[in-house]
């Protein structure tokens, strides 16, 4: 039998773990030397182990992580911080963090080398960068996506393909003539199908309803059928009409009522058709297309999915949830938009106000006698009229024949204004962009204009200045008026003559 190793000192020094060999003291055993063996083997382990520790540095990285979070949750709860513009600026510059991060890492890895030593970064440090990352990579495929098309895509799939297994589609219609009191209020609640709502010519309040259901026989089919009637309620001047919803059935309903009567039209599934009215109006659906149209009252849209179409409307026009294309067409009142739009806005002919608020995009003008189009990329404006105030980012900016004032901020895209005649007051600048003003050569304007790493360039005579890498200018036009404030960062500022 081989001779065993050597017993370790008995008093280890401080603060080791101590060696468990007492109990090993005879070794004409073997199982008992073969245990001695695998005892000593791990106590000399922890003893690498615990030197190697003593020689390492635990990193900063984990409680600066820890306090970053903190401070910005308590910002949230303290309403000193908006988390969907937090979460809009996170989607795009979270690969920053992780730079950041990284000669964070180095700099301490200097720092313990020449210390002779090392850089240790705990399980919990790690774990954190990765959740992180992960919120980085999630929140920017979120706004890459196109969630009302997908959610389109779903449902066309289910129309067409899921209620089939629950046997065949079997049809009813169904004809009723209501009262309903010629000023009165019309609440119209429908769980699956379209509704479509036109004027009457009498007094009536006519319906149409075309059911549809799936069912495996004709006695079932007939059940379901059955089952979706409607149900009215009158309370003073107000009647509802209510469509109660089965599994795998859907209604399409069409009314006729006397133009007077205002209307809320409200659908789960299905799209929404409202025309000729003159009383108030309100339409809401979570997942549909909306169309309002010749109402001389105010109008109240709201989506979830889908897209959405008003025009020639007398009042004023709201709308909030998250649509698809949004068509606004010669609106004789206000015009508000609050909301996610991940297609096209395409607004004309606006007579009052328009706001426009969404994560990305915030606008307030007085008017749009012409035209004014948004998309993810580029906003577009002809002939509209201020005060005008932008505030956006990632989209080229494109401005013809402005009226009136104008406040505009913007990053990561060109700017190109042109005035309509005598140029109001401005204030442009723009991050990562260039800054465009086309004014008539007889125009009396002054100017401040900054270049941050970029040129000022000018058909006007203008005193432009340089300092490093930046260029100013400034200086009256034709015996001067409005000023024009412009700033461009990293980029450059042109002036031209129309």
């Amino acid at each position: 039998m081989a001779a065993p190793p050597p017993i370790p000192p008995q008093n280890p020094p401080p603060g080791q773990p101590q060696p468990p060999f007492a109990e090993y003291a005879s070794y004409a055993d073997p199982r008992s030397y073969a245990r001695y063996s695998r005892s000593y083997a791990r106590w000399l382990r922890a003893q690498q182990r615990a030197q190697r520790r003593s020689h390492c540095h635990r990193s900063l990285l984990g409680p600066l992580l820890l306090i970053t979070i903190g401070v910005v949750a308590l910002m949230a709860n303290l309403h000193l911080l908006d988390m969907s513009s937090f979460w809009s600026f996170y989607h795009s510059y979270w690969p920053l963090l992780l730079i950041i991060l990284g000669l964070l890492l180095a700099v301490e890895a200097l720092v313990v080398h020449a210390q002779h030593s090392a850089l240790r970064v705990g399980c919990g440090t790690v774990l954190l960068m990765m959740v992180l990352v992960a919120l980085g990579v999630a929140t920017a495929f979120s706004h890459m996506q196109n969630w009302t098309l997908l959610r389109s895509q779903l449902r066309a799939l289910n129309d067409a393909q899921m209620w089939q297994f629950f046997g065949q589609r079997h049809e009813a219609r169904q004809i009723l003539t209501l009262p309903i009191p010629a000023h009165g209020t019309l609440i119209v609640d429908n769980k699956a199908g379209n509704i479509t709502i036109r004027s009457s010519a009498d007094a009536q309040m006519h319906v149409t309803l075309d059911k549809s259901v799936y069912a495996g026989s004709d006695a079932d089919a007939q059940r379901k059928l059955d089952a979706l009637q409607p149900l009215t309620e009158t309370s003073g001047n107000t009647t509802t009409l209510r469509i109660p919803s089965n599994f795998s059935s859907s209604v399409e309903l069409t009314l006729n009522l006397p133009a007077s009567v205002a209307l809320q039209a409200q659908v789960q599934e299905g799209g929404i058709d409202i025309a000729g009215r003159t009383a108030a109006v309100t339409a809401e659906t979570h997942f549909g297309n909306v169309t309002v149209e010749d109402v001389t009252g105010p109008v109240q849209v709201s989506i979830q999915a889908g897209n959405a179409t008003v025009q020639n409307i007398t009042g004023p026009i709201t709308l909030h949830g998250q649509a698809g294309e949004f068509t606004l067409t010669n609106i004789h009142g206000a015009a508000t938009l609050d909301g996610e739009f991940f297609g096209n806005l395409h607004v004309q002919q606006v007579a009052g106000a328009l706001r426009y608020h969404s994560s990305r995009t915030s606008m307030a003008l007085a008017s749009v006698p012409g035209t004014l189009t948004l998309d993810p990329a580029d906003l577009k404006g002809d002939g509209i009229t201020g005060p005008v105030e932008i505030t956006t980012r990632a989209k080229d900016i494109t401005l013809s024949a402005l009226n009136g004032p104008l406040n505009l901020h913007n990053s990561d895209g060109s700017v190109q204004v042109t005035a309509a005649h005598a140029p109001a007051a401005m204030e442009i600048d723009n991050t990562n962009g260039n800054i465009t003003l086309l004014l008539p050569a007889d125009a009396r304007f002054s100017v401040e204009a900054t270049a941050n790493g970029g040129k000022v360039q000018s058909d006007f005579p203008l005193n432009v200045q340089t300092s490093g890498a930046d260029e100013t200018a400034h200086g009256t036009v034709n015996g001067g008026g409005p000023t024009l404030h412009l700033t461009a960062y990293k980029d450059n500022v042109t002036l031209k003559k129309e």
